[in-house]
């Protein structure tokens, strides 16, 4: 049995199987999923057996908004009586098949990086002057600022970049030596 994922892509088939002894369908539980983030999502299992199994078709999940969610699972009784037993983090990555053109998939962090760079080559235009980002407003920084700031998030890029490519199963880049 699986339990629940930790990343997801809208628009795909998802499903997964969740066993807890206590609280088992036949005894009138069911199980619930809130998933808070850049929107908020529901889900309700059906009975399977023993098991609760949440099932979600590609149609339902296509509307699923990419981003960083947590999640509760907790189950449920007709008469209110509900019980949080488990929670975590889950990303929703976007549906590239349903992209249009136009759509950029950068990071926050290649974004930032690209328009620090394009000041920084005085080929920026008049917009990209002012830098916003983290929440913080940028006029008119010094070259020496805005080197140190590049050097930032060109860390932060490869440190993306590295943890994609450990992921995906890949050489990272960093080797490792050591003596015995």
């Amino acid at each position: 049995m699986m339990n629940e994922p930790s990343e997801i892509t809208a628009g795909d088939h998802i499903t997964w199987t969740r066993y807890d002894a206590d609280y088992l369908p036949a005894d009138g539980w069911t199980l619930k999923y809130a998933l808070r983030g850049p929107a908020a999502i529901n889900l309700v299992s059906t009975p399977d057996g023993d098991s609760h199994i949440i099932d979600i078709p590609g149609s339902a999940s296509k509307d699923f908004a990419p981003g960083a969610y947590s999640w509760a699972g907790y189950y449920e009784k007709s008469d209110g009586t509900r019980v949080t037993r488990y929670t975590g983090r889950i990303k929703i990555a976007p549906d590239l098949v349903a992209a249009t053109v136009g759509y950029d998939g950068r990071s926050h962090a290649e974004k930032v990086l690209e328009a620090i760079e394009r000041v920084i080559e005085g080929r920026a235009t008049r917009g990209d002057q002012e830098l916003t980002f983290d929440g913080k407003r940028i006029v008119k920084m010094t070259v020496a600022e805005l080197i140190q700031l590049r050097q930032q998030y060109r860390n932060e890029v490869q440190a993306e970049r590295r943890r994609a490519a450990a992921k995906a199963g890949r050489r990272t880049g960093r080797t490792i030596k050591y003596r015995m």
